[in-house]
């Protein structure tokens, strides 16, 4: 019975299956909309850096994170609270040192130290970029700017969007 099961079905896979219709016409039209909503930005997030280099990486090390420790409390002086302020790299490495012909006269050690900062009061961002370059940052990296909640502006895009796809369709229909 298995058998005869299996042989039934085997031939029901190998069947020719049956072709579509031509004479079936599939009427329609495709359109698309966009909808665009513009919103200023209320939050920002910055990498700030303090690199440190010395040719002993004890020193180099140190000094970094002294400068580190006086960022770090520029910012939490400026408002920014210790769950914004994220460390995203840290790093020590040797830089072989130069001469003007071209040989090697020492090697100095590199300390960087960047954080990720999310600025939540972006009426303080510059003071609070000119607080932390005096307090020793020696690198910022790229600002981006961002929305805490785009959900209703996103909403409303959506429907601005289907409202001129609406509009198109019923263009093209007449």
């Amino acid at each position: 019975v298995v058998s005869a099961m299996v042989l039934v079905l085997m031939l029901g896979a190998c069947a020719p299956q049956a072709a579509p219709r031509s004479d079936v016409v599939m009427n329609g039209i495709s359109v698309s909309g966009t909808g665009k909503v513009y919103i200023n930005p209320d939050l920002a997030y910055v990498y700030i850096g303090v690199r440190s280099e010395s040719d002993d990486v004890a020193k180099a090390l140190d000094k970094n994170n002294e400068q580190a420790n006086e960022v770090s409390n520029a910012l939490t002086s400026m408002g920014v609270e210790a769950k914004d302020i994220q460390t995203t790299a840290f790093n020590v490495y040797p830089m072989d040192q130069y001469s003007p012909t071209g040989e090697k006269t020492g090697t100095n050690f590199v300390v960087e130290n960047t954080v990720f900062v999310t600025v939540r009061d972006l009426g303080k961002l510059g003071d609070l970029l000119s607080e932390v370059v005096n307090s020793g940052a020696n690198n910022i990296y790229g600002i981006q700017f961002d929305v805490t909640d785009k959900s209703s502006a996103v909403t409303e895009a959506r429907k601005m969007a289907v409202s001129e796809a609406k509009k198109q369709a019923q263009e093209l229909a007449d």
